[in-house]
């Protein structure tokens, strides 16, 4: 009877000793759901470079989140669920011109 529970004990050690060393299971991120939000904006003569702002209220407290070089952006990743406001600067040697109309994004 009793090497039954040796058995038995020394089997449940062996497992517990390969959970541990397994470890919980790691989260590819590759494989999680990104999105993204792609804007584009007529081009502005004399414009060198862009700047891109983005708020989650209409109207204000934008933040600088990047530039481009060309007339587009893509914001990503974004949060699911979000409403974002975008806003664009054009940017020259004489400095940088005033905010672009807004545009919403809804992101599923």
């Amino acid at each position: 009877m009793r090497s039954k529970t040796i058995l038995i004990v020394a089997s449940a050690i062996a497992v517990a000793v390969l959970i541990f060393a397994w470890g919980r299971p790691r989260l590819n991120p590759i494989m999680a759901a990104q999105h993204s939000v792609t804007i584009t904006w007529n081009a502005t003569p004399g414009a060198q470079s862009y700047y891109v702002y983005r708020s989650t209220v209409s109207g204000s407290q934008y933040q600088k989140i990047g530039s481009s070089t060309t007339n587009s952006y893509k914001d990503s990743p974004v949060p699911s669920k979000a409403v974002l406001y975008y806003v664009v600067t054009a940017v020259n040697g004489k400095g940088e011109s005033g905010y672009s109309g807004e545009i919403k994004a809804v992101v599923p």
